[in-house]
């Protein structure tokens, strides 16, 4: 596999990996909570009073600037370096 097709690989398996963080980390703050992990809408102040809701925040953060980035070059995490 040549470098490209190894980068855009690795950029795609990053993505799915920050999607399974964020929502491993969603069910362990509904579960902190008290609510079902299958709950979809929770109240913003509630949510920021779970233990896990700095690290979700974290996660959802990383994952939606990867596909961002992503979608507009097909790398992710790939600076280029100011002169």
């Amino acid at each position: 596999m040549n470098t490209p097709e190894k980068l855009n690989k690795q950029g795609q398996q990053y993505i799915v990996d920050l999607a399974h963080a964020a929502s491993d980390l969603w069910k362990r703050m509904m579960e902190d909570l008290g609510l079902p992990p299958d709950s979809k809408f929770v109240e913003a102040n509630f949510l920021a009073s779970s233990k896990y809701h700095k690290f979700y925040d974290i996660a959802q953060t990383r994952y939606w600037q990867a596909k961002q980035e992503y979608a507009v070059g097909g790398y992710v995490g790939l600076k280029i370096g100011q002169r």
